[in-house]
């Protein structure tokens, strides 16, 4: 046989043997009597290995199977008894699961049995691991907290799991677990030598006269001793973790004596960063036992030393008298350099010297203070802080004495704090894109610049917009985009002045403050208009990007503010200027009142105008479209506004605010079925033209709704002309397309308005599949004299009979011209001649009448 492995069986028998022989030490068993029976299975395991070499026989295999059946279950009461942990009923009944094991292993018929002893160790380590009750987490967190026991335990175990699966070495296994052992026993000895004061300090609380409650910040009991729940008569469960309005009441007592069944009680509150200790103390006897403040001066020195912030407790002139290791460890000094020295001499930088004197006078008056400041190492290395200081009354002092406050400092490091929250800030402050200031960061410096500004003095705002930027992200693409606002942000920037501020806060916008731009609102605004002219002089230059030229244009609105104007109203005045800008031809518009009186005016129509569409104010008048004998054959309905006091507006004075506001939609169908109550009053009326804006066929669903209006009132959609003029051409899209080819799908016709004005008329012949086309009144207002019109006249006419259109001139207001249009060949006609426009029921009154 291989001498390695004869001498690795020895070596499992001694090793075993002498960590069987430790374990009876008395700190161990009696820390956990588990630990000498886990042991003696390890002894018998290997020696039942050794018995195997000597012998040769399987009985001693069945045997040791066994005891390693044995061992998830030793492992497992091993644990909880070493919680002090009563050993659950179904770990008892694990028992039975190897004595079942073995008993069959000895019978001929399931001799051959596996064992599945993954399994069942696993789901003993998943119970120990995760179902601990709450007392044995208690006891756990309470005396073990620095311990290592638990962590080599558990890598014992898989430690011990990988042995037996990737090598089946069972002399390698009992060697490993013995030394786990050996070394859990040891920590268990030096843990008892550390623990022996521990307990005592406990033991006594627990067992003294005195009343000891630990509350935490909000009021919960975090511990009480025996005699305290004697006081309140609870048990430990009914108050552990809650509020106590007894206790809660005592600790707002102001003149620190309570009365109760017949006894007094003096008490003494101290407040500590971990909440606060109360101490309560029977005097009616006149005796008042001093061991409990031995007791709370050992429980504060213990929290005074393991406190994480750096502790320090000084005189009023600043000597120290004591610290904690971490206030040595954080200013790299060590206890003899400190004690009795003044700490400003230590731990202040030059140019604070001063500071620490006045948070000391503070102190005296407000008794507690908290500030962020900085601070020096020995090193000279300068550290963030964050210094929190509280007023001691100090009672330590000989009758004749006079009685000294003590000052409790506390340091707290946030250098590292101040280092991420920078990158945050900075992160949260920055455009990732162009490196600009966000939109939120611009306004809270627009804000303290509004607020906190000298009087006289007078700062700038500029807004910056890149007209139709949208498009190119349309027609090229994102990333060429980008690559526009990163250029146009640093050519911006680079014309700015030192610590002007510029940000990005929507896409193709950028706001710039301008700081003391003058002393008065002259001299600012002429400071404004040289900045934002020479930044306009570099924007304006082209743009080489992807091997492309790209020129763009640009608006810009401004205000001059001082202190008098808030954060709001800034933004308010350079946003009006900028929209105006985006409208002018002067592209660069500071703000001023007109433009404001101009909004106001423009707010109230369009509020006047909603009114007036719910209360159907909003009516068509018809104007007559006949043939040369003043026969009526169509109509043309034209909006008004009648006013509740008889005033009719025409459409000039509102169909531009009905447009940008989007009304014209609403009110546009609102035409269409006033039209359809015409047609459905007369069935002589051939056809009603009604003029449509561009604005209307942008909507997607403008067509269904035409034609679902239309429907309902059982029209014949033929009879109705839909007018479009000559810059729908220049709106055309693919909605404004569909809508068309809908409208001529379901019926309706389709008339150019004003033919003959715009540069692209005769496209339209070409483009749409038109029925008629209305030539624009400006043609005909020249007749008879101007021969020029009438060639254009005669050419329009034979250009519609080519196209087989129907010609109708507008404005016709006299008989030489209606001679003359009739001798060219027209056949319908509309103006003054044939009739005004006039509200529906004189139009159909006449009709009647003729």
């Amino acid at each position: 046989m291989n001498n390695y492995i004869v001498f690795s069986i020895y070596f499992s028998v001694i090793i075993s043997i002498v960590n069987f022989i430790y374990s009876l030490n008395k700190k161990i068993s009696n820390s956990c009597k588990a630990i000498p029976i886990l042991n003696l299975s390890l002894v018998l395991f290997s020696i039942l290995e050794l018995l195997k070499l000597e012998n040769n026989s399987s009985i001693f295999g069945i045997f040791q199977n066994g005891i390693l059946a044995f061992l998830p279950v030793l492992f497992t009461t091993f644990i909880l008894k070493f919680h002090s942990e009563i050993i659950p009923r179904k770990i008892i009944l694990s028992y039975s699961i190897p004595i079942i094991y073995i008993i069959l292993k000895f019978t001929k018929v399931f001799k051959n049995i596996p064992y599945n002893y993954y399994l069942f160790a696993s789901l003993l380590i998943i119970y120990i691991t995760f179902f601990p009750t709450k007392k044995s987490m208690d006891y756990i967190r309470i005396r073990y907290l620095n311990s290592n026991i638990i962590t080599i335990f558990f890598a014992s175990i898989f430690f011990y799991v990988f042995i037996f699966i990737f090598y089946k070495n069972h002399p390698v296994l009992s060697i490993s677990l013995s030394f786990v052992m050996i070394v859990i026993q040891s920590i268990i000895i030096n843990r008892k030598l550390t623990d022996h004061p521990i307990d005592n300090l406990i033991k006594s609380i627990e067992q003294a006269n005195t009343i000891f409650v630990l509350l935490d910040e909000d009021d919960n009991v975090l511990y009480i001793n025996e005699a305290g729940l004697k006081f309140i008569g609870l048990s430990r469960d009914e108050i552990i973790g809650k509020k106590n309005e007894e206790i809660i009441k005592i600790t707002k007592t102001s003149n620190h004596l309570i009365e109760k069944n017949g006894k007094t009680y003096r008490f003494s509150l101290q407040e500590t960063n971990a909440g606060k200790v109360l101490i309560i103390n029977d005097i009616t006897s006149g005796n008042k036992s001093f061991s409990s403040i031995d007791i709370l001066s050992n429980l504060f020195d213990s929290l005074f030393d393991n406190v994480p912030d750096g502790v320090v407790i000084i005189k009023e002139d600043g000597t120290i008298l004591k610290c904690n290791r971490q206030f040595l460890e954080m200013f790299g000094y060590s206890k003899d350099e400190v004690i009795g020295e003044i700490i400003d001499n230590l731990i202040v930088p030059e140019d604070l010297s001063n500071e620490p004197k006045l948070l000391r006078e503070l102190v005296k008056n407000q008794k507690t203070l908290r500030v962020e400041t900085i601070r020096k190492r020995k090193d000279g290395k300068k550290i963030e802080v964050r210094l929190t200081v509280a007023k001691i009354k100090n009672n330590n002092t000989n009758n004749n004495d006079k009685a000294e406050d003590l000052i409790y400092a506390f340091y707290t490091d946030i250098t590292s704090e101040k280092e991420a929250l920078n990158i945050v800030r900075n992160t949260l402050q920055k455009d990732m894109l162009t490196g600009l200031y966000t939109r939120s960061y611009f306004l809270r410096r627009l804000t303290s610049l509004s607020e906190f500004s000298l009087i006289g003095d007078h700062h700038g705002i500029i807004l910056i917009d890149i007209d139709n930027f949208s498009q190119i992200n349309i027609l090229k693409n994102h990333a060429f985009g980008d690559e526009i606002l990163r250029q146009v942000a640093l050519r911006i920037k680079n014309s700015l002045r030192e610590g002007d501020i510029i940000s990005r806060p929507y896409a193709d916008e950028f706001w710039i403050i301008i700081e003391k731009a003058g002393k008065n609102y002259q001299q600012a605004r002429e400071v404004i208009n040289n900045i934002v002219s020479k930044i306009f002089n570099e924007i304006s230059k082209p743009y080489y990007i992807d091997g492309e030229v790209i020129e763009l244009k640009f608006s810009s609105g401004l205000h001059v503010f001082s202190i008098i104007d808030n954060a709001d109203e800034v933004m308010r005045k350079a946003n009006l200027a900028l929209k105006r800008a985006k409208s002018s031809k002067d592209k660069i518009i500071f703000y001023n009142i007109l433009i404001d009186n101009e909004l106001q005016e423009k707010s109230t129509k369009e509020r006047d105008l909603r009114e007036a569409f719910h209360n159907r104010e909003l009516k068509i008048f018809l104007q007559p479209i006949c043939k040369y004998d003043k026969t009526i054959v169509g109509a043309e309905a034209l909006l008004r506004w009648v006013k509740k006091d008889g005033s009719v507006l025409p459409p000039i004075e509102f169909i531009q605010l009905l447009e940008e506001n989007g009304m014209i939609v609403s009110v546009g169908e609102e035409i269409l079925r006033q039209v359809c109550e015409v047609l459905s009053e007369n069935n002589e009326l051939k056809f009603i033209d009604i003029n449509v804006s561009p604005v209307q066929l942008r909507d997607e669903k403008m067509a269904e709704r035409f034609f679902n209006i239309v429907s309902s009132y059982e029209i014949d959609p033929s009879k109705i002309v839909i007018e479009i003029t000559e810059n729908i051409l220049i709106d055309m899209n693919d909605i404004v397309k569909n809508n068309i080819d809908k409208l001529l799908k379901y019926g309706f016709e389709l008339c150019i308005d004003d033919f003959g004005t715009g540069y692209s008329s005769l496209a339209y012949l070409t483009l749409l599949p038109l029925k008629k086309i209305k030539i624009d009144k400006s043609f005909v207002f020249r007749l008879p004299d101007d021969r020029k019109s009438i060639k254009l006249l005669e050419a329009i006419y034979n250009i519609a009979k080519a196209f087989q259109l129907e010609a109708i001139p507008e404005g016709v207001e006299n008989e030489k011209q209606l001679e003359i249009l009739s001798m060219i060949g027209y056949k319908l006609f509309q103006g003054f001649f044939f009739g005004k426009p006039v509200p529906t029921y004189e139009f159909l009154k006449r009709l009647t009448k003729e």
